[in-house]
């Protein structure tokens, strides 16, 4: 993976949600401020986002732990390994697709990691976007944690869903349309949401089994 450059510092964003958004400043004093997750940049940190898709937390890293013991983590080695090695690793068949998909898109350079960083976030989601398997929530990921936008508001994030249905008290998780009229006046701090709603889902997850 390449370096993720200097630390994040949320509180300046955390201090302006907090002003426009009574909810969030309500978290923000129940939980404390979240932590700022910066990721490594580049073809690992997709790949890694690639095998956390549609899965829980814990079985997503016990599949990297085993993506990052079976040898280097470079496109060169994943355009060629064959189904069955991927497989093994723990990857699925729409994500051996993907992972290769991916290494191939690098190698190529249809697929710019270094040009990304240059792009604006709606040039960076369409650039993204053409590579098989590197949908909307991909992209929301890795813009935020390995590049750490400013303004990404992840609508297709269940845990953001749910974090936001309680904190708003809705009879249901919301949906990208209203997810997005609902932080419309965030803009241009919607990251700084982000991370304070997952930091509520992690405490609401933690409630549930007690």
């Amino acid at each position: 993976m390449r370096d993720s450059g200097p630390p994040i510092d949320l509180s300046q964003q955390l201090a302006n949600i907090a002003e426009l958004d009574s909810d969030l400043a309500n978290l923000l004093t129940q939980h404390g401020p979240p932590e700022a997750r910066q990721r490594p940049r580049g073809f690992a940190a997709l790949l890694y986002i690639i095998v956390e898709q549609q899965v829980s937390v814990a079985s997503g890293q016990a599949i990297w732990a085993r993506v990052k013991g079976s040898g280097p983590l470079e496109p060169e080695r994943y355009a060629t390994l064959d189904d069955e090695t991927l497989a093994g690793m723990g990857l699925s068949r729409p994500k051996i697709r993907y992972a290769r998909a991916l290494a191939r898109a690098v190698l190529d350079r249809s697929l710019d990691v270094d040009a990304i960083e240059q792009m604006s976030d709606d040039e960076a989601r369409a650039h993204m976007t053409q590579v098989l398997g590197i949908g909307d929530w991909t992209v929301d990921i890795y813009l935020l944690f390995s590049l750490a936008r400013d303004d990404i508001w992840p609508v297709g994030d269940l845990a953001v869903r749910e974090a936001l249905r309680e904190a708003k008290g809705l009879d249901e998780r919301p949906d990208a349309v209203t997810m997005t009229a609902i932080a419309e006046p965030w803009r241009p701090w919607r990251s700084a949401a982000a991370h304070i709603l997952w930091r509520h889902y992690r405490w609401l997850r933690a409630g549930s089994r007690r």
